[in-house]
């Protein structure tokens, strides 16, 4: 039998699992269709007390999805929708100086 091969605590994902990639969905955001605040917990600073309701590209409507802001902050449109959004700057400017208003 082949011996197991110890492990070093440096390994990297492809290390322990080289398929790891292959089964991790990723989706691309269509659109940003609305926002609410969910949290008032004062550890949470800014834009991390939104969530967003995104449209994914390919999909209907029935699969909008809301999402917490760290797991669309990356997205081109985001930028666009804060700007239209003006309820959303001062979070913005929160979120961008690590500093809460509350």
């Amino acid at each position: 039998t082949k011996p197991k091969k110890r492990r070093t605590g440096n390994e990297t994902k492809d290390d322990i699992d080289p398929l790891w990639h292959i089964s991790k969905e990723e989706f691309v955001v269509k659109a940003i269709l609305e926002h609410k605040k969910v949290a008032n917990d004062r550890n949470l600073i800014g834009l991390n007390k939104y969530e967003f309701k995104v449209r994914w590209a390919g999909y209907s409507a029935a699969s909008d999805d809301w999402v917490p802001y760290k797991n669309i902050e990356l997205v081109p449109d985001l930028q666009a929708y804060i700007t239209e959004h003006p309820q959303l700057k001062s979070a913005m400017i929160e979120t961008q100086n690590g500093v809460s208003s509350n």
